[in-house]
């Protein structure tokens, strides 16, 4: 009977454990898919800003430029790599954070006369979008020395 009584204890042990392993697991799991939709989101905000700038400095005409940053803290070996392409005529966004690659695209209604990207790392995680003349047309750039 004592025999018995310790197994029965052994195995109501063993599915509580069961239990609270599984519990753990799942709520590490809902942790990592929530952070990977924030840095989703946040690339989406972001490429969306850029897409914004890059059409009122288009607007307003050659001489200007406004200064951006990343919209977060970059570590390590994460990067984020800004395009405006001029042949799809979009500004991309392209990065590697945390282990994890994102892509956003946003597409511009003006034409662009050249691609260019700045890459952001966490020794320089500022850029610049620049309007300027290139043939004789208005043209929006983004560059990380604001030239």
């Amino acid at each position: 009977m004592k025999g018995q009584l310790s197994v029965d204890i052994l195995f109501a042990v063993m599915l509580v454990t069961i239990t609270v392993v599984s519990i753990i697991n799942l709520g590490t799991q809902e942790v990592r898919g929530a952070k990977i939709m924030d840095v989703s989101s946040k690339l989406r905000v972001f490429s969306i800003d850029i897409r914004d700038t890059v059409m009122k400095l288009y607007s307003l005409g050659p001489g200007f430029k406004v200064r951006k940053e990343s919209p977060f803290p970059l570590e390590g070996n994460d990067y984020i790599l800004v395009i405006i392409n001029s042949t799809s005529s979009e500004v991309q966004v392209k990065a590697h954070i945390e282990g994890s690659t994102y892509y956003t695209v946003q597409r511009l209604q003006i034409p662009i006369k050249s691609t260019t990207f700045a890459n952001l790392t966490a020794e320089n995680s500022e850029f610049w979008i620049v309007s300027t003349v290139t043939g004789g047309a208005t043209d929006v750039k983004v560059s990380t020395d604001g030239s």
